[in-house]
């Protein structure tokens, strides 16, 4: 099974001291400790744990962008993929075996006639809301070697029972030995940026790809890098996204990034695997779909169900407007109207990847 993908908008996890119920604390890259109310993962799972989900029956007609039908060739794709398994919701046995004689002039009139749109709806005690929150994540590329050298110093850690027991200080404090690494890379942001994504290909110094994939992460809670500078004042909140968090990392102090990075207790470890064309596998056991495959919150959307999302783009002045697929989950997904969109491999898909963070809405489409 895929492990848990993080998104890159959110990005990274640190360990916040409780001062009261509603309270934590993060140090600044300054020194400074300041108290806020932002949550980590577990508090966010618990806080968006029994929502009132509501289906609304619709029309395909009253999608938006619908009748434009992108790409039908790869909605074929995430279709075969899905039916590599047969952890499928209802209704989705007969939708594979008549996936056979499907193409790209008749895969959306199939859907219109074999499917019944439903937008998600979540109901508080204030208000009804009918937008949710998409991220992004992707394959992200480092340079590693199986050496370490002058230029390859960061360690990338095989999974173990002892790694797991083990805190971000405890491993960096030589709590894991050398003989325990997978790779060295080159650049410790971009182990960071590993770590986010939960998986990744590695460029070795001979020119060859490797697969680095997630194998397990330790126990310690979950709480975004871009929201502790927030809150310490370090980048605004409008301009929070990997590039300017990268640029920061660039331009600060090894004291000032060993303060900021300190506040992240959370580690992942991985494994390699030979590399291809194919994209990595997610939580559903099937290879993702570039721009079609989602992670969700697999309390309120089952693994395999289709979806259709209208959100912003979020690099140009266009919309986001098809069919995905629920293939992965993740431990920063956490709620009905929430995904984290699959955006491939490479810095391309990272640039996409590391700027999405937009309100849209939601559909599942269900088998009739």
């Amino acid at each position: 099974m895929r492990p848990l993908l993080i998104s890159i908008a959110v990005l990274s996890s640190s360990l916040a001291i409780n001062l009261e119920a509603k309270t934590q604390s993060y140090q600044c890259p300054d020194g400074r400790v300041v108290e806020t109310k932002v949550k980590g993962s577990r508090e966010q799972r618990k806080k968006t744990a029994n929502l009132q989900i509501n289906e609304v029956k619709q029309q395909f007609s009253e999608l938006p962008g619908w009748l434009d039908k992108p790409e039908p060739e790869s909605l074929l794709q995430v279709i075969e993929s899905n039916c590599k398994t047969s952890k499928l919701p209802k209704g989705w046995a007969k939708v594979c075996q008549e996936s056979e004689g499907l193409n790209s002039g008749n895969v959306y009139d199939y859907i219109e006639n074999n499917f019944v749109p439903y937008q998600l709806v979540v109901d508080t005690k204030s208000a009804r809301n009918d937008k949710g929150k998409f991220t992004s994540y992707y394959a992200s590329y480092v340079n590693v070697s199986k050496n370490k050298t002058d230029k390859y110093q960061h360690p990338i850690y095989k999974f173990s029972k002892k790694a797991k027991t083990l805190s971000r200080k405890q491993i960096e404090a030589g709590g894991l030995a050398e003989s325990e690494a997978l790779f060295w890379s080159d650049n410790a942001f971009d182990n960071f940026v590993l770590h986010v994504q939960g998986s990744g290909v590695g460029k070795l110094p001979d020119g060859s790809k490797v697969k680095v994939l997630y194998a397990g992460k330790n126990k310690e809670n979950y709480i975004s890098l871009g929201k502790v500078l927030r809150e310490c004042g370090e980048i605004p909140p409008a301009k929070i996204s990997l590039p300017s968090i990268r640029a920061w990392v660039d331009a600060a102090k090894p004291i000032e990034y060993q303060r900021l990075i300190g506040n992240n207790q959370s580690y992942v470890f991985f494994r390699d695997e030979a590399y291809n064309q194919e994209a990595p596998l997610g939580a559903l056991g099937v290879p993702l779909t570039t721009m079609r495959s989602l992670a969700v919150d697999t309390r309120y959307i089952p693994l395999g169900t289709m979806a259709y999302v209208a959100v912003p783009h979020p690099l140009n002045d266009s919309k986001i407007e098809q069919v995905f697929i629920a293939q992965d989950k993740g431990g920063a997904i956490n709620g009905g109207i929430r995904a984290d969109i699959f955006a491939g491999e490479g810095e391309q898909a990272g640039e996409f990847a590391g700027r999405m963070a937009h309100k849209g809405k939601f559909w599942l489409i269900k088998p009739k």
